[in-house]
């Protein structure tokens, strides 16, 4: 198995509601995918928050979308990001209301975006 080295990150939006309805994983390295991810994200948000700024000179964007979910109590998150020779691995947490909880009944999209350091590796999404 090969060394791997735990990556940082820093969140830039996470929620349980947002205008991205589907499921999804997403890779951004330019400004243009980025601008229409988060226009798409904040599509709910009157007035939408600022785009925020990211130097894809240097930096990327991970996002990791649930879908659509009937009611509260379902979250998404990255947890963590380690390097490989190979590639960069993104942990994925996926939580679900618990048996018999009290949740909200209101329909749900929880998403985690986050920036990272740019990096050439194939990126795999591991859950």
């Amino acid at each position: 198995m090969a060394d791997s080295l735990e990556k940082k990150f820093e969140t830039i939006g996470s929620g349980a509601y947002c205008g991205h309805f589907l499921q999804g994983d997403y890779v951004v390295k330019d400004g243009q995918q980025w601008s229409n991810l988060w226009d798409k994200v904040n599509s709910i948000n009157i007035p939408p928050p600022a785009l925020p700024l990211i130097d894809f000179n240097n930096d990327m964007v991970i996002a990791v979308f649930l879908g659509t979910k009937r009611s509260g109590g379902y979250g998404i998150k990255i947890s963590e990001l380690r390097e490989t020779d190979n590639c960069l691995e993104v942990s994925v947490v996926e939580t679900g209301p618990a048996p018999g909880g009290r949740v909200t009944m209101a329909l749900t999209q929880p998403y985690h975006l986050i920036k990272t350091s740019l990096t050439d590796k194939e990126v795999k999404f591991i859950r």
